[in-house]
Order: structure tokens, then sequence, then C-alpha cells
């Protein structure tokens, strides 16, 4: 089951470091635990694919295997994190092999990823990254739970546990995770339990054991999908919105209370969750405020942007500042302008482009910014390769990927198009 788009989806960016604050308002394990959760350990915090000086990331590129890739801002590299010596990391065996995602929790790194073997369906996979692929998963979800968001800001943690979502397709009887014991309800002979839920679980650090928190459902009949969206103060917040109804959704999981409530002074028609901040736009007044739900603080990001009925505004957040951008239809296409706002409030626009005859012209794509370096996507490139047509025929097909590159912030903010281009072990 893959995960369907929210209202404003495409917006949600890399949660990166906590962006700059302005205010201008105020080894596996299978058995099931049964005991009611314990208080969690420490303060519970966002797991991301960064570390200090560059992110963990899967690029695919016509030349180079589609696998995992440390990526180093200063020496604008992208190094595979599988170290078997003659791997051609095209396979399962590898540890970086295919579009899993890297999380950096202190000193330690884990790997998600999704297997499949003897015909069985997909399994989600959390494990402590080995680059000679011997680490065993920390846990696997079962067959039952068919999508474990892997995506780069999905795991949170605190000294003990780890906490995630999972979106279950409910088939039959048994447990919904291998170690939970939530469990799918019996069926009527020859009519098979159908239906779907997002979980709220938690994974302990040490033994794999996984417990159920909560179902986030409860809250509300007829809701899609939810997504952890931040955590701080002991407290988890998630992203969704009702089936039959246009407006998002938040809602909160108290770790030391054990209660998890809707929190309805979120439910802006047009808001949405981006880098942990909770997003109001206005196009009819031009603004755009961010709202950190943890603690309350409100920052007015912009107020001078153009206004319209049509127009659609996004952001970014990272270490640097933000990026935010606003786009209109102009008869035929949509135009977007890029502008970084800086810590001090300063908007600087970027007028830096991309073209592509399959997707026409766009602002350059801007993975991260942070200790002034910033790594993007800026152009495409176009292949052709042999091979045959549908009906068997010699032809040749063409094959459009990404490049990425380096380019320092203030070059960006000059309106420099100077960038370094990824190289590949």
């Amino acid at each position: 089951m893959k995960r369907i788009s929210l209202l404003l989806a495409s917006l949600l960016l890399l949660a990166g470091c906590t962006a700059p604050a302005q205010s201008t308002a105020s080894a596996p394990a299978e058995t099931a635990a049964t005991q009611a959760p314990a208080a969690n350990a420490g303060d519970v915090h966002m797991l991301t694919n960064r570390y200090d000086g560059g992110q963990y990331r899967t690029l695919s590129t016509p030349y180079y295997p589609d696998c995992v890739r440390k990526i180093d801002y200063a020496t604008a590299t992208a190094q595979s994190m599988c170290q078997i010596s003659g791997c051609r990391h095209d396979s399962e065996s590898c540890p970086a092999y295919g579009s899993g995602v890297f999380y950096q929790d202190g000193d330690v790194l884990l790997h998600s990823y999704r297997v499949n073997s003897d015909g069985n369906p997909d399994r989600e996979v959390l494990s402590r990254y080995a680059p000679d692929a011997t680490a065993a998963p920390l846990f696997t979800l079962s067959a039952h739970t068919a999508d474990f968001d892997l995506s780069d800001d999905c795991l949170a943690a605190d000294d003990q546990y780890y906490y995630f979502v999972a979106s279950t397709t409910l088939i039959g009887t048994g447990p919904i995770c291998e170690g939970s014991p939530a469990q799918i309800p019996d069926a009527a002979p020859g009519e098979p339990v159908t239906g779907e839920g997002d979980f709220l679980f938690r994974a302990d650090k040490s033994t794999g054991e996984l417990t159920n928190l909560a179902d986030l459902g409860s809250v509300l009949e007829d809701t899609s999908y939810w997504y952890l969206a931040t955590a701080g103060e002991q407290k988890l917040y998630f992203y969704g919105t009702a089936i039959n109804d246009v407006f998002p959704l938040v809602s909160c999981y108290d770790l030391v209370s054990q209660e998890y409530t809707l929190l309805p002074e979120y439910s802006d028609k047009y808001g949405f969750f981006a880098g942990g901040y909770y997003l109001k736009p206005d196009t009819l007044q031009g603004t755009l405020t961010a709202i950190d739900p943890i603690t309350g603080q409100s920052t007015l990001l912009t107020d001078a942007f153009p206004t319209g009925e049509d127009l659609i505004y996004t952001v970014k957040s990272f270490c640097d500042g933000w990026v935010l951008s606003y786009s209109s239809y102009d008869g035929e296409n949509r135009v977007e302008h890029q502008f970084f706002r800086a810590p001090d409030g300063t908007l600087t626009e970027l007028p830096q482009q991309m073209y592509c005859d399959a997707r026409g012209s766009q602002p350059v794509y801007i993975w991260d910014i942070q200790n002034g370096m910033v790594f993007l996507q800026y152009d495409y490139r176009s292949d052709s390769y042999p091979g045959f047509d549908y009906d068997g025929n010699p032809c040749m097909w063409e094959n459009i990927s990404d490049v990425c590159g380096i380019i320092p912030l203030q070059d960006l903010l000059a309106g420099s198009q100077n960038y370094r281009e990824l190289t590949y072990d």
C-alpha cells in the first residue's frame, strides 16, 4: 500500500537542523510486549539523514549504482556506504543497495530499507549500519505492515527508544507487527479481514522489542494517513488529513501521560508542516507564518509576497535559514520564484534555474544549507542507450537523471551558477 499524498504534500521539506526563529509574536526481538508502555527516557527529538558537514542520501545516476551515499560538502564527493571489496551495489547483499534511508543518532548510524525474499511481500527493516552488511536487523515489520514511511524525517528517538509510524493493510489474522501485541481481528470463515490504519510504534534501542503505543486513527474517524511531523519535550506530533475534509489535521501523543489527542488549533485550511514547523500561508495577505508546536512560538517569515487566489506558497527549513517560494499560473505553465530568508529576515531572490525538455524551466532544487554550503540539484542530464521497443525492434531509449553539486551560500545569493558537481566513488 502506497501512502497517498496529503494536501500540499509536495511542500513537505527535508527535515534538517532546527532553523533560526525570529519571533514576531508570542539483534531483532520477536516477543510481544504485554505490559503498559513505560515513560520514555530523556527528551524525544527527530532524527535526520544529516551530519555536521553533509548528509546521507540515495542518489540515482545512469553511471553509478542506485545506493545510499555519504555526501561531503567540503569535497563535493558522494561515497558509497558499502565497503565490501568488489561489490557491485546491485543486490540486497550490499548494505547500501537500493533506496534506503540513513539516520544519524549520536554516534550510531541507522539504516532503514525494504527487503523482498522467497516471494513474500516487502518487509521494512531498521538496522544499525555495518559497512560489510554484518549487522542484524534491529527490527523487521511483518508483511501485514505494508508501509513504514521511508522518508528523511519519519523517525524520532530518546535515550532508550525509537518512535515511528507504520501504515498497515489488514488482511487475514495475526500480529500487525512482529513483536507487537496489536492483533488483526479474526475473520469469519471465508471472509478475510481487510482495512487500513496508522499506528505509532516504539522500538527498544537495545533489544529491538516493538510496542504499539497508539492507533492514530482513533482521534477522528475517516482519517487518511498520518505522518510523524516533529518531536520535543516528550511529545510526538503527527500530520494528516481527513478523507472527507480538505482541512489538515494535527495530533499529539504525550509520552509521559500516554494520552493521544487532536489539536484543533492547527486545522487551518491551507496549513501544512515543514521541517518541524506548522506553516500558515495567506495568499490574500501575502504572508507566511511558521509556528513551532512544541513551544508555541510564532515567526512571520514574510509579509511581502504577491497576493492572489491562484498563488501557491512553499517553505523549506535548514540550519542556515529558510527557502521560501511562490508560484503562479501564466496560462500555460506554473512559474515559480524562489527566495532565501536569512536569520535576520532578509529575503534574497534566487534566480538560478534549470531546464529539462520533459519538465521545462524550474528553480534549482535545494537539498540542504548548513555551515554556509548549499547541496542542490542544479541540472538534468539526458543520456541515450540502446534497447528494444515493445515490439522487439532495436531502438534508443532516453534516460533523464539529476545533476547534483555544491556551492557556497554567498555565491548562490549573488546569482552565481558556479556549482561543483558531485564526484562518485
